[in-house]
């Protein structure tokens, strides 16, 4: 058999560095911190912060609790299917399709930033139809919550345009 491990002996040095002892709590009493004042730089001067200060919050797509309209999302699509009125151009052309947008809630409940991630092809009026009625939405939704406060929450909507 093969001795794997080997032991090795301990060393012993006398030439030892002895490091500085801590101090007492009695040497620290002693201690005369802060007693004297300084004077600083006079022609510095800090800005004045008499009101409160706008955060710009970040968007976010996740959050705990997600915003709802009032009645639920179910009388949000209803609203949209009611107000929205086909283009007459795109209806004579035959074109149908999905507009996908984007848009905040903000921490008052209230809709902005309407953004159009994909529009139906060859159809721009769609896509400002779909933006208008958004836009027009009456009622403030009940805003997201992250972390027990109001968020500002990106959503997502598809408006689909068929002809029937």
């Amino acid at each position: 058999m093969v001795e794997m491990v080997k032991f090795v002996p301990p060393v012993i040095k006398d030439d030892a560095v002895e490091e500085e002892p801590q101090k007492l709590q009695e040497d620290v009493k002693e201690a005369n911190v802060g007693e004297k004042d300084q004077e600083g730089e006079k022609d510095i001067v800090a800005p004045p912060v008499d009101g409160p200060t706008e955060v710009v919050q970040e968007i976010l797509t996740v959050v705990e609790e997600m915003p709802e309209p009032p009645g639920g999302i179910q009388a949000f699509y209803q609203y949209v299917a009611k107000s929205i009125q086909y283009p007459a151009m795109a209806r004579e052309a035959g074109l149908q399709g999905k507009v996908f947008l984007k848009f905040v809630i903000e921490v008052d409940g209230s809709i902005g930033d309407i953004q159009i991630l994909k529009g139906v092809p060859g159809c721009s009026d769609c896509d400002q139809e779909a933006i208008r009625v958004i836009k027009k939405y009456p009622n403030k939704w009940k805003p997201g919550r992250n972390n027990g406060r109001a968020a500002r929450v990106y959503y997502n909507l598809p408006v689909v345009f068929k002809i029937s």
